[in-house]
């Protein structure tokens, strides 16, 4: 269930790129500890959290650039983003309530191509639209 970052495409802004970078680290981090029976609960908890945490994050720093270039499709993007970070929260509390490892790594099995389509189609479109515009400008 690990992410290859090899199979990741790459955008034309450096900062995607490595927010990038960080989600598949954090999931591949993630499926690693699922894969042991040793697990702890809280631990997988924990890194459910970050890989949230890091999406919203994430999210908002592309947000952000769109905003502030005016990228004629921010709405349709943001949305994207939007139903991501439900679908995760979602899942982060079946995991509170349940622990059920194979409900999550039926979701987190979906990550991966999302994952790669999303970057592929609506972030190459983004970073090649605000790198053609000069950006992108310091992030806060």
């Amino acid at each position: 269930m690990k992410i290859d970052i090899q199979n990741i495409p790459q955008v034309a802004l450096g900062f995607m790129n490595s927010d990038h970078k960080a989600f598949v680290d954090i999931f591949n981090t993630l499926a690693d500890l699922l894969a042991q029976s040793s697990r702890e609960r809280h631990e997988v908890s924990a890194l459910l959290e970050q890989l949230l945490e890091h999406s919203r994050e994430h999210f908002a720093r592309e947000e952000q650039q769109m905003i502030q270039f005016s990228f004629p499709a921010y709405s349709c993007h943001k949305s994207e983003h939007e139903q991501v970070l439900v679908e995760m929260e979602k899942e982060l509390d079946a995991w509170r309530a349940a622990g059920d490892v194979q409900w999550l790594n039926d979701y987190l099995e979906q990550l991966p191509e999302w994952l790669a389509g999303h970057i592929a189609s609506m972030d190459t479109v983004t970073a090649n639209y605000i790198s053609q515009m000069g950006g992108p400008v310091e992030l806060a």
